[in-house]
Order: C-alpha cells, then structure tokens, then sequence
C-alpha cells in the first residue's frame, strides 16, 4: 500500500512538473522578436532546407553553408513544415522542447535514487536557473545538445547499475543525437564523464575502455555518414573539411582563423556563478546562518581540508559521485579551449542543481533561516520587477534608457516586446506576480513562483535574416 501511495505521489508531481513546464515555455516562446546574431543565423538554415529541398547542406543567402551539424535545423524545419513558415515560435520549439524533456527525466532519475523532494528541487533549480532558462529560449544548438549529452549520461548510469551488461541503446541514441547536433564532442565528452566513474567505481581499466568505444563508435557513425553526404555535394568538397576541421579541432586548440569569444579559464568560474542565479545567493546568505549555527563540538573539529574530502568522498554515494565527476569532467575540459562561451556549460547544470537541491534540503532542516532569508530577497525582487514592468507599460520609463551600451539594438528589441504583451499573457503574469509575492511554507522550506515573460508581435524571419552582422561566424 505504502509503496502504492508512493508511485501515485510520484505521478501526480511529475505531471504537476510537466503542467509547470509548458506554462513557463510554451505560452511565451514567440513573444520576443530575433534579437541576437545567432538565432537568425540558425534559422536561416532551416527556411534554406524548405526553400530549396536540400536537407543535407543546404546554402544560405546564395554562398553560405552552416557552420554545425543540421539536427537542429532538422527539427526547425520539422516543426514549421506544421505551421506553414518559420516563424520565432519553431525556431525555438526545440530548445524549449529538449529542456523539458531533460527536466521530467531528471525528476524521473533522482526521485528512484535520492527521494522524490530531492529529485523535485533538482528538476526546479535546473529549469529556473538564468543560464539554462535563458537557453531554453533561444534559437540556438545549445540546448538541444546539452539535453541529448545528459539525457546520455543518465543512461550511461543506468548501465552501470545493470553492470555494463548488454547495448545500452538509449545512451547510443542520444549520443548520436549530440553528435548530430554539434559534433564529436557530442558523443567523447558524457563517455569521458560516465569512463572516469567508471574507474572510480572499481570497473577495470580495459572493461571500461572497450566498451565505451563501441558505443562511441555505434554514435558516431549516424555523423560519419552526413560528413560523407555534405562532403559529396556541389558546395562542398575541401571547403566543407576545411569547416570541419576548424570548428572540431582548431577550435580545441585554440588555433582558429578568426577570433571567436576568447577567454581566461577563470571565465568559466564566473559564468557558473552568475549562470546559477538566484540560487547563487544561497553562497552568501548561508555562510551567516551556518557559522552562528555551530555547536560545540563543530568548532572543536580540526581536521584538515584534504581529510574531510577523503572521509566524504569514502561515504558518497553512487549518484553523488556521478554528478561530481561529470560537473569535474565537463568543468575541466572546457577550460582547454581558448574559445569559451557560458552555455558550453549547459550540461554541468542539472547536476549542479543536484548540489544545489541537497544543500536546500540540508539548510530547511539544520538553518532554515537561511532558506527563509533566500526566499524573501527572491519574493521581494519578484515584487520590484513586477512594479517596474507595470511602470514600462504605462510609459514611465523612457524607451532611450536601453538605447545605449554595446548591445543597443537586442536591448531596444527587448524593451517594445516588453510593451505589447497580449491580455491573456497579462493574466499569467497577474497570477504568477502573486504567487512571488506571498511565498508558501512546505514542509519547513518556503517555494516562489516565477514571474513569466510579456509577449511582441512576430515578424517574418526573412527580415532579420537579411542583416549581415547575422552571418558572422560563431560556436
């Protein structure tokens, strides 16, 4: 009965979590007109595969081909071949799409193994933190390859746990999905992740190897057979290998032809801390709480550093162990190339957020009021955000203030879809607004509502794509 109970519970919440998902995307997905480089840029592919029937390397705007593998603009193209046009809304749907599905599959795998609240938060802080909501939003690869990457990585511990015995086929799928979407990179860097846990957790050397290698192998070869095809068509040839090439390798080493988004290691550090917001400020709030919280026998403790990691590492479990090494693996090597962008971090931040969520679970329990702290800065900003967009609507701030700066033209582009939301939109916002400002207790810890975004009228695609700042080159 008990265990009954349990499946129901466990069913009402994700369909609960499903509900939150399609609200907090669906609705709002073509509300923003392009407004950066990248996304026409994508989607410029997509309306070139409809225009012209090649699916394989298609050429935009009459010389040029795309600069990554076409799942995406498979999927764009999939989507508006429904709708009739390419249009904000299916540029978009993919990276909207691959997100919440990467959500529900995280609640899915962390409430079988650390409880359904853990898995709950997990799913919560990955879907609501700026860097991966934001790439949630975007017309961009980012998403789609870092969902297809974890997705991998959880079935690549399922097979684990069933001993590394037989093909794990949904790890290869996605993989050559990953692979599909952005390269190689795709398909080496979760069996880098999943091989070094591996090690740990006592698979020889060789097993390990062996096996990894031909589920790399089997991903890799939907890949192979489009570089064959693209390689094969009129536009291609060695000036398609001279793409790959520099995208795959030169990239890697930091020996491109042209400078792309060049950056010191410790960038990566920054773009973490800020891409975890509003969870971030749990790191300043908790250190107060903790420290005026020590017993006695806390402040006796004079182990050192290096001894506690042993005697914690000693005591981790399997999936804490997992989510350690792939954020480590995923950290470290993209530290290696010069080029460097935060959402090549995407695929550490659900299990990030698995950090995050025991942390959270820890603190209601031990200093809940440092949770209480954290949720009334977020509810209280939830209330001035909403006050200032109510003073854009009625024309109290001046459309200049945006005008300025290095990004003028996306920050004008932002402040008219702010503008023109559609009355239903502002009826989501008037609920939700609500909801951030009297914030809930459960169960010991207190949860907030996130405010949602206004919408803007669309416009046709071809007219953002026809600026030529929207073909300069980038990952």
């Amino acid at each position: 009965m008990l265990q009954k109970d349990r499946y129901n519970s466990y069913k009402k919440t994700l369909w609960v979590l499903a509900l939150f998902c399609i609200a907090a995307f669906f609705l709002f997905l073509g509300s923003a007109l392009f407004n950066t480089r990248g996304e026409p840029r994508e989607a410029i592919v997509a309306v070139s595969m409809l225009d012209n029937g090649d699916w394989i390397l298609p050429v935009n705007n009459g010389t040029e081909i795309a600069f990554k593998p076409p799942l995406l603009h498979w999927c764009i193209a999939a989507a508006s071949t429904l709708t009739g046009a390419v249009t904000e809304y299916t540029s978009r749907l993919p990276s909207a799409l691959s997100l919440c599905l990467m959500t529900l599959c995280l609640f899915a795998f962390f409430a079988k193994r650390s409880g359904e609240r853990a898995a709950l938060l997990t799913a919560l802080i990955t879907l609501t933190n700026f860097e991966v909501h934001r790439a949630g939003y975007a017309c961009r690869v980012d998403m789609l390859l870092a969902a297809l990457m974890v997705l991998a990585l959880l079935a690549l511990y399922r097979w684990w746990e069933q001993g590394l015995r037989g093909v794990p086929w949904g790890a290869a799928a996605c993989l050559a999905g990953a692979a599909l979407a952005k390269g190689p990179v795709g398909v080496l860097l979760p069996c880098a992740c999943a091989g070094l846990f591996y090690l740990l957790r006592g698979v020889r050397l060789w097993s390990a190897v062996w096996r990894l290698t031909l589920v790399a192998l089997a991903a890799l070869l939907p890949l192979a057979a489009w570089y064959c095809a693209a390689y094969m068509q009129p536009h291609g040839g060695e000036r398609f290998l001279q793409l790959i090439y520099e995208e795959n390798v030169l990239r890697l080493i930091g020996k491109m032809t042209y400078a792309s988004h060049i950056n010191p290691w410790w960038y990566n550090v920054q773009t973490i801390l800020t891409g975890m917001l509003p969870y971030t400020l749990l790191l300043l709030i908790a250190p107060f709480f903790i420290r005026r919280g020590k017993s006695a026998g806390e402040a006796k403790e004079n182990s050192s550093l290096w001894q506690k990691v042993k005697a914690y590492y000693k005591q981790m479990s399997a999936v804490r162990l997992y989510a350690a090494t792939c954020v480590a693996v995923i950290f470290v090597f993209y530290c290696i190339p010069a080029s460097k962008r935060s959402t090549y971090l995407l695929p550490l931040y659900p299990f990030l957020s698995y950090f995050v969520a025991e942390g959270i679970l820890w603190l209601a329990q031990k200093r809940a009021g440092a949770v209480r702290a954290f949720c009334g800065i977020v509810a209280a900003l939830g209330i001035v955000l909403t006050l200032l967009y109510i003073c854009v609507l009625a024309g109290l701030v001046p459309e200049n203030i945006a005008a300025h700066g290095r990004h003028a033209d996306q920050n004008m582009a932002l402040f008219r879809a702010l503008q023109q939301p559609a009355w239903w939109q502002m009826a989501v916002i008037a609920r939700t607004s609500r909801s951030c400002s009297t914030p809930s207790r459960t169960n010991g810890w207190q949860s907030t509502s996130r405010c949602l975004r206004p919408r803007a009228p669309s416009i046709p695609i071809a007219r953002t794509c026809s600026s030529p700042t929207a073909r300069t080159p980038s990952p």
